[in-house]
């Protein structure tokens, strides 16, 4: 990883929505990014991580000093927005300010699960008020309007400085072959069981 950093990114986010944070921390260290995108981007690693989320990478001791510590280490900081976020939330609001006092606004990835970021209706609203008064606007991945797992490869495509276009591509023609290849394995393994019992 470029840099002295020890996390690729932070994940920041309110307690009710701590399934969506352990989601995308699994999620992003589990991809396994393509050979022929490593082959063309050689500074790619294969894996994004370490990702940093508090309930597993913090040590006892006073909390504030943790967090600043995992802040400092971390690369970018992803927001889990939800209708949960745009409610006030003093460590969330932390840690944006954190990432906003050292220059690093272009480092702050949204990511949506619930709600609409900038909405005119306050009951769809995502994002916190930090968010919103952002000095320049913010592009989020939005998983309501493009599924968790698009979404998910626009987070890596941005911490890795990708296209999110090719991530997406590659990782449709790894489904395609996986249903090719599971298709072939079912056929065989009937073909198998019907020798074995005839």
């Amino acid at each position: 990883m470029e840099g002295n950093y020890r996390y690729y990114a932070f994940i920041s986010y309110k307690h009710e929505d701590v399934k969506w944070a352990k989601w995308i921390q699994k999620r992003l260290e589990s991809y396994r990014l393509p050979a022929t995108i490593r082959k063309k981007h050689i500074n790619c690693p294969k894996r994004v991580k370490p990702i940093c989320r508090d309930n597993t990478d913090m040590l006892p001791g006073i909390l504030e000093k943790e967090i600043q510590d995992k802040l400092e280490n971390s690369k970018y900081l992803i927001v889990i927005c939800s209708k949960n976020l745009a409610k006030e939330s003093k460590y969330v609001d932390t840690e944006i300010d954190y990432f906003i006092n050292r220059g690093m606004v272009d480092r702050i990835i949204p990511f949506v699960v619930d709600g609409e970021p900038n909405s005119d209706n306050p009951e769809k609203e995502c994002f916190n008020k930090k968010l919103k008064d952002m000095p320049m606007e913010l592009l989020a991945a939005d998983a309501v309007k493009d599924g968790k797992y698009i979404a998910s490869l626009k987070v890596i495509a941005a911490i890795l400085n990708l296209t999110a276009d090719n991530l997406i591509d590659r990782d449709k023609i790894r489904q395609k072959r996986r249903k090719i290849f599971g298709t072939i394995g079912a056929v065989l393994l009937a073909i198998l069981l019907y020798i074995i019992n005839f």
